[in-house]
């Protein structure tokens, strides 16, 4: 079934209890096909140079600065990004905004180009490199004191959400580590969400940012401290992924299906602007793309089966109730399914699923062998892991999991 973007899924909450939350939306979002034509009106707010950030292959980012600087704007352009954005690759750029004078910051393209124009948008107004601001520094991370550049966010791939979170990711080639830096003052100040930008995507693209969109719905709603605001905004996020991303891969001008996926993209983006936590996924994935430079959907499809595995030890129940979400199967009647049988059906259904799209891969098409599982395990954070799990757990456990998908 396909889902049109104005009659999404919605359900009733699976849990029953009013938890305490906060939810911050700093970001203005505008949204529909051709709303990319109010970027010139927006930057006519700020002075100074303009940096777009954006990748050499999307057209898309060399039209917008022939157009900005037709129109008088001094536009600094920077085309060459990576998937992976990495420490040294910001830290230049934002040296380079700062000697120019910028004072906005244009993203044009997926994840990984908003990860890397936000943590320029921060390193031109607040001292120290992009490490400092990691996560990863623990007790020593550094304190963000300026508010960062307005940043203008402009997705060509409907997944990752970053058009709208307080999260930017990037690795340190020298330490082999990935992992994010958070903070709401990231947010970008504005959002522009045009279908029609990425209609161009390929199909291989469009599925892994499309199941990375699932993904970040998935993790707050698998996550120990999810409420019902989330568990709704979730389900809705990933049934329209899941009723739409085969489809515009099939059928790529499919603009009701593009908007459709485009939103549940913001939407999944949205949830993760909350304080609940990770189901351990994204942790799971991260030393992949750190170590063996696999793009972050594809991680992430090679991951989530061995994160659902653990999570029906934890939450069976939760687990279970995606067997409404997942793609259907006529020749099963989940309702007449035990929970562990309900269970065995969604690790199924994702394999399956994910299969369809050409995301079902073993770790070991990715170059991984045996003698490799040790290290991946040790570079996890067992603190996340232990929160997200809410149990004790130890490298050990983390590599005989990774084992059992080489």
């Amino acid at each position: 079934m396909v889902y049109s973007f104005i009659n999404i899924y919605s359900r009733s909450s699976i849990v029953s209890y009013a938890g305490r939350f906060n939810f911050k939306i700093p970001t203005e979002i505008r949204f529909g096909p051709g709303v990319i034509s109010e970027l010139e009106s927006i930057l006519l707010q700020f002075s100074g140079s303009v940096m777009i950030i954006t990748f050499r292959s999307l057209k898309v980012g060399s039209l917008i600065r022939d157009k900005l600087v037709k129109k008088g704007f001094n536009v600094i352009f920077h085309n060459d990004v990576r998937p992976n954005p990495v420490t040294e690759d910001i830290d230049m750029l934002a040296e380079l905004a700062r000697s120019k004078g910028c004072k906005t910051v244009v993203a044009i393209g997926g994840g990984s180009a908003i990860d890397t124009a936000k943590i320029v948008a921060l390193l031109a107004t607040n001292e120290g490199n992009s490490w400092d601001y990691s996560i990863e520094n623990s007790d020593t991370v550094r304190t963000i004191v300026n508010d960062p550049l307005p940043l203008i966010a402009v997705p060509t791939t409907a997944g990752t959400g970053a058009e709208v979170t307080h999260v930017a990711v990037l690795t340190n080639s020298s330490l082999k580590l990935k992992a994010p830096i958070v903070s709401t003052r990231m947010c970008p100040s504005y959002a522009l969400i045009d279908p029609e930008i990425t209609v161009t995507m390929p199909p291989a693209v469009t599925a892994a940012t499309g199941f990375d969109a699932f993904t970040h719905a998935f993790e707050r709603y698998e996550s120990p401290k999810s409420f019902p605001f989330i568990d709704d905004m979730a389900f809705s996020a990933m049934s329209v992924v899941t009723g739409n991303l085969k489809t515009v891969m099939e059928y790529p001008e499919d603009i009701n299906a593009r908007s459709a996926l485009a939103w549940a993209s913001t939407q999944a983006g949205l949830c993760l602007l909350t304080s609940t936590g990770e189901s351990g996924l994204h942790i799971l994935s991260l030393p992949l793309s750190a170590r063996f430079n696999v793009s972050h959907g594809i991680a992430l499809a090679a991951c989530i089966p061995l994160t659902l595995r653990i999570l029906t030890e934890i939450r069976p129940n939760r687990i279970a109730a995606l067997a409404g979400v997942l793609p259907e199967d006529d020749s099963v009647s989940i309702a007449d399914l035990t929970i562990d049988k309900k269970c065995d059906f969604v690790i199924r259904s994702m394999e399956s699923w994910l299969d369809s799209m050409g995301l079902m891969h073993r770790l070991s098409d990715f170059g991984v062998c045996n003698s490799d599982i040790n290290d991946l395990a040790s570079s996890i954070s067992l603190d996340r892991l232990q929160i997200a799990w809410e149990q004790d757990i130890n490298h050990k456990k983390v590599a005989d999991l990774y084992r059992e998908y080489l």
